[in-house]
């Protein structure tokens, strides 16, 4: 059985080097209104991205992130895909987890597309003894031929986009993450990408998808949380937050 608990989860992010006096003058409504608390010590600011976040998702869950811009939705998603690791509290995930998220916050721009694609199934923790097959099946599937053998600097955004769903589905997880600003790639490629995505949302046990869209999130999700400057404001069914939030 999948699930997911935070308990009490904070995350700190350093953003630059700044000196006090010119962040102090910034324009106070700016600093309120964008992102979450910022600190400032020793010239450096830190950006409190998750402040005590406490959640528990179970199995069979669908759960909606909304929230402005800089509340913390891709945050937490990077934190439920391992890209972070809590400054406080603690996580506890039980069951495989896969991401669909913008390709540059997985891939490593220097390695070629095939290197990506093992790197990516070690990360997923996928049986090594079914490497070959999945390679052939997410080179088929992509359509990238022999560019999977150049460094993806070289990939236009909507090879990268074909090339991080294809192997995010490639198998499915117990858990599926969906950053809305993920996409799926060039208009010969999404009929095809479409049909694959509800075939792969139909057999997860938890998904959770981050997005702006009001009627993205109602048709499916039933849960929601809604964030604000880094903390849950509101988790309840997906009607009681929208309507917080939109009405």
């Amino acid at each position: 059985m999948s699930k997911i608990i935070l308990n009490k989860v904070s995350i700190n992010i350093p953003i630059y080097e700044i000196s006090s006096k010119r962040f102090f003058s910034l324009n106070k409504k700016e600093n309120e209104n964008v992102g979450g608390d910022k600190i400032v010590k020793n010239n450096n600011i830190n950006v409190k991205a998750l402040i005590d976040i406490s959640l528990e998702i179970s199995n069979n869950d669908r759960i909606g992130l909304i929230g402005h811009n800089g509340a913390g939705k891709t945050t937490l998603l990077k934190l439920l895909c391992g890209i972070y690791q809590p400054d406080q509290g603690s996580l506890k995930i039980e069951g495989s987890v896969s991401n669909l998220m913008k390709p540059g916050d997985v891939f490593l721009e220097d390695a070629t597309g095939y290197e990506n694609i093992r790197r990516m199934l070690f990360y997923y923790k996928q049986d090594i003894n079914k490497f070959d097959e999945l390679l052939n099946e997410i080179s088929e599937f992509s359509e990238l031929g022999e560019y999977l053998n150049f460094p993806i600097k070289t990939y236009s955004t909507g090879m990268l986009t074909r090339l991080s769903f294809s192997i995010a589905t490639s198998f499915v997880p117990e858990i599926t993450l969906i950053d809305e600003d993920f996409g799926t790639g060039d208009i010969g490629f999404k009929n095809k990408a479409q049909k694959r995505m509800n075939e792969y949302l139909n057999k997860s046990s938890i998904i959770i998808l981050a997005s702006h869209d009001r009627k993205l999130i109602e048709e499916n999700c039933h849960k929601c949380v809604l964030l604000n400057k880094g903390r849950v404001e509101m988790f309840d069914k997906s009607e009681k937050v929208l309507s917080k939030y939109y009405d």
